[in-house]
């Protein structure tokens, strides 16, 4: 079975594409799709990358229309909205934004990664409408204000409960080492409690809490199943994580410790699910 990525990222311009810290930068299209192949990936989302902390290049909702326009048979693409786009206000109206959106085919919101707390009013409106609209929202975590990309919350995510418990019928993912850095405290008791509570797997930090503690990785993972998405999260072609992760699964299901059934929710149906 193909996978679908719900996580990753395209540059449509990577003759300007500027490096990361270590010298590599975004993939483009052709590389993204090259990387499909080694990983048996069907299709990739394509998250946009433009709240300004701790990132040196923006990948805008133009980049990724752009990028599934010309190749419509390998990604879906998530629009990019900050909460402060709507002039700093608790009550900003996005309607403008979202409409355009919708329309031009986004299947989601994403990532969402301000630097504010998840459960300020700013981010609590934008989410809003992502509820009110029936659009997915993937939001990026970091631990604390000034730790990089992302929201943030206090430890044990209890202001992220509270706010899932406000807005039930959000559909919401979250991702990175914010919240896979709760893997083995409050992440369990948050899913229990929150039906709306969805994860993805993108990024170095969660396939290597996933990958340490085999027998608790695989109690998680088969509890969850329904709720967790595939995701790589490769910031370039030079990234081996998603490889590891990717074998560690593939062992796991062989093997008969991770039900087959929750391997192919994981990797392919949640995602055919949620974007329909």
């Amino acid at each position: 079975m193909k996978k679908i990525d719900i996580h990753s990222y395209v540059t449509a311009f990577p003759q300007y594409a500027l490096p990361h810290k270590d010298g590599s930068r975004f993939m483009s299209a052709e590389e993204q799709m090259e990387f499909q192949k080694k990983l048996d990936i069907e299709k990739s989302v394509l998250v946009s990358i433009i709240s300004p902390e701790g990132q040196r290049q923006k990948l805008g909702s133009e980049n990724n229309k752009h990028t599934v326009t010309q190749n419509p048979e390998s990604f879906e693409w998530f629009c990019g909205i900050d909460p402060r786009m709507g002039g700093f206000k608790d009550n900003a109206k996005y309607d403008p934004l979202f409409e355009p959106f919708v329309e031009m085919g986004a299947c989601g919101v994403g990532e969402i990664a301000p630097s504010i707390y998840i459960d300020d009013h700013m981010t609590e409106n934008l989410l809003a409408y992502c509820e009110k609209y029936n659009m997915p929202a993937l939001v990026r975590y970091t631990y604390c204000y000034g730790s990089g990309a992302g929201t943030f919350d206090d430890a044990g995510l209890p202001r992220t409960a509270a706010l899932l418990k406000r807005h039930p019928e959000l559909k919401f993912i979250g991702c990175y080492e914010g919240v896979w850095s709760e893997f083995k405290t409050a992440l369990p008791d948050l899913m229990r409690s929150c039906d709306n509570f969805c994860i993805d797997t993108a990024g170095k930090f969660a396939a290597e809490e996933l990958m340490q503690d085999v027998d608790y990785t695989v109690s998680f993972l088969n509890e969850f199943a329904d709720r967790i998405y595939y995701g790589t999260g490769a910031y370039s072609a030079n990234d081996t994580y998603p490889f590891e992760l990717d074998k560690f699964l593939s062992e796991l299901t062989q093997n008969g410790k991770l039900n087959v059934s929750a391997y192919e929710k994981i990797i392919r149906k949640n995602a055919e699910k949620l974007l329909g």
